[in-house]
């Protein structure tokens, strides 16, 4: 599916249902501002979505009904069916292509089971980044299997190594699907163990050189202690980089410093990463 088809579906989407129109409508107007630090290395961008205050401070999942199954959707949202998964337009986009990929059964989130379907993802989406966000950690139906996907791109390692990693991520990059599967299944052993899974953010893509890259960032907590004061809930988008603030207020007041504490309070150490990254590389 190529970006101008995927913009195309939305677009449709968009004709046949407001809020979906609205909402997308309202990206050209969402403010940015680049974050900093002392040394001027990039910490992190800042989006201003208020449209995202459904999902950073939603109810939990006992206090409404599935919004991703198929008898409570709005019937104005359509589904592109692909095996056991719809292709659904996200009427709550943090980018101008945004869909969730929902699981035509109600069954929890969870990525065991289900990695492969990810990675085949990346084929169907080879412009986007496909990505998961554990129930604990960001996701806003934790009580239904689901990915997203969207046109933005992620923290990369540095180097061609098949094993790698970053501050707060490792990285497994390879042309062999069977080769990610592999590691992906010895990382989630390794990773603290927490239920119903490891707490993580996943993001994946196809790469130019065909190569698959995935990326995981281990997570310690689901939201910062100052969650509630500052309405930021940590999921894939802003571990990737992208810390959307739904409140002005929070928007205006986020400095460098708070924006590293938060992603560095919801993460494991570096020192752990390393660790983890030299095990899986052995």
């Amino acid at each position: 599916m190529t970006l101008q088809y995927a913009k195309n579906i939305i677009d449709r989407q968009c004709e046949a249902w407001s809020l979906c129109r609205d909402n997308y409508s309202a990206l050209h107007r969402v403010e940015k501002r680049e974050l900093s630090d002392t040394d001027g290395r990039h910490v992190t961008t800042l989006l201003h979505n208020p449209a995202r205050i459904g999902s950073s401070a939603a109810c939990p999942a006992s206090e409404r009904p599935c919004f991703l199954c198929y008898g409570n959707r709005p019937a104005e949202q359509t589904a592109i069916v692909h095996g056991d998964y719809e292709i659904l337009v996200n009427p709550f986009p943090i980018f101008p292509i945004h869909f969730t990929i929902s699981h035509r059964n109600h069954i929890p989130q969870t990525i065991s089971g289900h990695f492969k379907s990810m990675l085949e993802f990346c084929d169907i989406f080879p412009e986007l980044t496909v990505f998961y966000n554990g129930p604990e950690c960001g996701a806003s139906a934790p009580d239904h299997h689901h990915f997203q996907a969207a046109n933005f791109q992620f923290p990369q390692a540095d180097g061609k190594a098949e094993i790698a990693c970053g501050q707060n991520f490792i990285q497994i990059t390879s042309a062999s699907d069977d080769f990610i599967l592999e590691k992906f299944g010895q990382l989630l052993n390794i990773l603290p163990q927490h239920t119903p899974e490891p707490m993580m953010n996943i993001l994946s893509r196809r790469l130019d050189d065909g190569r698959k890259c995935v990326t995981v960032f281990p997570r310690l907590r689901h939201r910062p202690s100052c969650y509630g004061e500052i309405i930021v809930s940590p999921a894939s988008v802003e571990m990737a980089g992208y810390m959307v603030t739904p409140r002005k207020a929070d928007f205006d007041t986020i400095t460098a410093r708070k924006a590293k504490e938060i992603i560095e309070e919801v993460s494991l150490t570096t020192q752990e990463i390393k660790e983890l990254c030299n095990r899986l590389s052995q």
